[in-house]
């Protein structure tokens, strides 16, 4: 009788149950890959800049302030959470004591898409200065701008010619290596 409703079931709702499911699925995956991506990417230039002797914090929501995710009521939509939910991922310091915000960004391609442009509209209110370095699975693997300069100008430079970090050129070709390794399917 059990095997009888089960099947009565399946054959009404369970195949637009399962397509359903593989959907979510799809879609969580590239989700999660797109999660791993940023993540590496965060880790590479963390331990590029601490490898130049910058002092480097992680600063950002989802490293330091990851505890309020886990708060039910945490008002993320509200004019302060929105701001919260903002915070660059790093706060760099230079040798010489120079502060600096740093968000990394991995983006296919190495090219910012319409919505990434209308989000650093909304990052430019309270966070001009922020440096952005965006990772790529492609040459040169790593780019860098400010905000501002961004929003302005539509301008990016290689992190071998950039005004804001110093970079040291064999340094450098170690992570763009590491880089290709990763966005590439190697390893």
């Amino acid at each position: 009788m059990k095997k009888e409703r089960f099947n009565e079931w399946y054959k009404e709702e369970g195949k637009k149950w399962l397509e359903r499911t593989k959907k979510y699925l799809k879609n969580k995956d590239k989700w999660e890959n797109n999660k791993l991506k940023g993540a590496i990417s965060e880790c590479l230039v963390e331990q590029m800049l601490i490898s130049e002797d910058y002092i480097v914090y992680r600063f950002g929501y989802e490293s330091a302030i990851q505890h309020l995710k886990n708060i039910r009521n945490f008002q993320k939509n509200s004019p302060v959470g929105k701001m919260i939910r903002q915070l660059p991922d790093f706060i760099v310091v230079s040798k010489e004591g120079e502060p600096n915000f740093v968000e990394v960004k991995y983006r296919k391609g190495g090219e910012f898409k319409k919505n990434d442009e209308e989000n650093l509209k909304k990052l430019g209110e309270n966070w001009r200065e922020t440096i952005i370095i965006l990772v790529s699975n492609k040459e040169p693997f790593f780019k860098i701008t400010k905000i501002k300069d961004y929003l302005e100008r539509d301008k990016f430079w290689t992190l071998e010619n950039n005004p804001y970090l110093g970079i040291d050129k064999e340094r450098l070709e170690y992570y763009k290596n590491l880089a290709f390794i990763y966005y590439t399917g190697i390893a």
